[in-house]
């Protein structure tokens, strides 16, 4: 097999991972699944040890991509199935970054189902397998936000801090839209969840701010990530709820819901919060009737059955 065709391969690939935080999930899952096949087409009996390698390295990194957009788009089943391929594919590719990201994968899908300690166990053992990597700065920020929302700050605190100093160790990379590899201001991203599932408002609320800053951009804007500005937004409802404001909770939840693209169990983790804090403290309010109504409608799991009247 000609080197040229491998390397052709690996660029499809990265720039299917660039693409994630902006294309239409559908599509970018029917590109990932024809890019798979192809690759895995090639491996036949006069394929080299090496050349096996590489192809399976490069169905491997489609094979995590596949697996978020699959759990983006709530197919929890495929995410896991295409999750656990990608691990297979990078044992048997020797690529052990590939198989810590699907151990994020799983830390990430066990978060978002409030599986807190599944979430930890997850995200130590990925740490193991490849540590000084983008997906260990990653791990331990999950870790890092489990035990936030199990209420351990200092463990919550010595997680993140592990992090960033894995983060730091690296070397910088020019490629940061691609999905997996970590750019260094997305510990703004976990910091968030982490300052308000400890109830940190102020802090939640810098860290929402910077989150907003960097990546809520118009649709086409370089390094728009729309995904991560519909989670700070979320935030900031949350926050408003807990002030006593309810038109502001109103109105970010408004904003994180115009998003073009976002994740719908992440959505509908903090969707529940902002309702169960709406629900709270207004139980009556027209207000709170409309808001709920209008999160209904992206993420109806997150909403109780019974609502204001």
């Amino acid at each position: 097999m000609a080197l040229a065709t491998v390397d052709e391969l690996h660029a499809a690939a990265a720039r299917l991972c660039r693409d994630y935080a902006t294309a239409e999930p559908a599509t970018l899952r029917d590109r990932g699944l024809e890019l798979s096949a192809t690759v895995t087409g090639l491996v036949n009996d006069e394929t080299s040890p090496a050349e096996r390698r590489e192809l399976l390295a490069v169905a491997g990194w489609t094979s995590l991509l596949v697996s978020c957009v699959e759990y983006d788009m709530n197919l929890g089943e495929d995410a896991e199935r295409s999750r656990r391929r990608a691990a297979w594919l990078g044992r048997e590719a020797g690529n052990l970054e590939i198989v810590a990201w699907a151990f994020e994968l799983g830390a990430w899908f066990a978060l978002t189902r409030r599986r807190w300690r599944e979430t930890i166990e997850l995200a130590v053992a990925g740490q193991r397998i490849a540590p000084g990597t983008s997906a260990a700065v990653q791990l331990a920020a999950q870790e890092a936000r489990a035990w936030a929302r199990l209420g351990e700050r200092r463990r919550s605190e010595l997680a993140m801090e592990r992090s960033q100093r894995i983060l730091d160790a690296l070397p910088q990379s020019a490629d940061v839209e691609h999905h997996f590899v970590i750019d260094p201001a997305k510990t703004y991203y976990y910091r968030l969840d982490c300052h308000r599932w400890l109830g940190d408002d102020q802090l939640a609320e810098k860290y929402a701010d910077e989150v907003l800053a960097r990546w809520d951009r118009p649709p086409g804007a370089q390094g728009r990530k729309p995904m991560r500005a519909a989670v700070a937004q979320l935030s900031l409802g949350v926050v408003a709820v807990r002030a006593g404001d309810l038109a502001g909770a109103t109105a970010a939840a408004s904003a994180a819901i115009a998003q073009d693209r976002r994740c719908l169990p992440s959505f509908s983790l903090i969707a529940g919060e902002l309702v169960d804090g709406v629900l709270a403290r207004w139980p009556r309010h027209r207000r709170s009737a409309e808001l709920i109504e209008v999160l209904r409608e992206v993420v109806p799991d997150a909403i109780p059955p019974v609502l204001v009247r």
